[in-house]
């Protein structure tokens, strides 16, 4: 049972391949915290990890995959646990000397109370939500105009 999925778009200071970049290597040195041995993303690759959960706050197991990338205008990632999966997507697209970014997260859960759980909360989640993909897409931009 999906959810509608959580958006967020910004115009970004940084030109798209430096801003891929970014992001490639941010999300490389994630999956190489987990498993050392990961030299290069693709779809398949995936860790096993440990996050906590949006709702219940708590430590759950996960399996964390590339799922989608193409250098340049895509990097998805899916986090599957036991209560369901979340797919999370950055698109970039030119625009000059900046990129626009729509990222998105869609939230799936195997049992209708987790969603009903997600759906209560979702509001005050929604403020947070935004409020801090503002601030981790500012800190990606920013890790892009330094590495220039």
């Amino acid at each position: 049972m999906a959810l509608k999925p959580m958006t967020f778009n910004i115009t970004l200071n940084t030109k798209t391949p430096l801003l891929y970049e970014t992001i490639y290597k941010e999300q490389l040195k994630y999956f190489q915290h987990f498993d050392p041995t990961i030299d290069e993303l693709h779809p398949g690759v995936a860790v096993a990890a440990e996050m906590l959960t949006k709702v219940q706050k708590e430590g759950v197991p996960t399996n964390v995959e590339v799922t989608d990338l193409e250098p340049d205008r895509t990097f998805e990632t899916r986090v599957s646990y036991s209560q369901g999966d979340i797919v999370m997507r950055y698109a970039l697209q030119p625009a000059g000397d900046q990129t626009k970014v729509f990222y998105s997260e869609q939230n799936s859960f195997n049992k209708a109370n987790m969603m009903t759980n997600f759906w209560l909360v979702s509001w005050f989640y929604t403020f947070m939500y935004k409020h801090n993909l503002k601030k981790r897409m500012k800190t990606i931009e920013q890790i892009a105009n330094a590495a220039q």
